[in-house]
């Protein structure tokens, strides 16, 4: 196996157990979406999201108030049917 930024040919057996690429990961890209980094931003600050990522934070955030508000409304959903339920079998 070739690993080219490091200009090395190794024997993928002398790798650690589980280490799998299906692609030749780069030194200066997210290995998640391929975006290139920042060097700058990684060298003052890495903990600092850049506007993109604060965006996407806070839709993630609401996502979650609306997954927990549609929880709550399907729970006092079942609630109120077995109430009923219950009325029904008590007649």
């Amino acid at each position: 196996m070739s690993i080219s930024y490091l200009k090395e040919t190794v024997d993928s057996r002398c790798l650690p157990t589980g280490y799998s690429a299906n692609i030749v990961l780069l030194l200066d890209s997210c290995d998640h979406c391929y975006k290139k980094l920042d060097k700058d931003r990684l060298e003052k600050d890495p903990n600092i999201l850049t506007s993109d990522e604060q965006d996407a934070t806070l839709i993630e955030k609401e996502n979650e108030v609306v997954e927990e508000v549609e929880a709550n409304r399907s729970q006092e959903v079942h609630t109120e049917f077995i109430n009923a339920l219950s009325h029904v079998n008590t007649w």
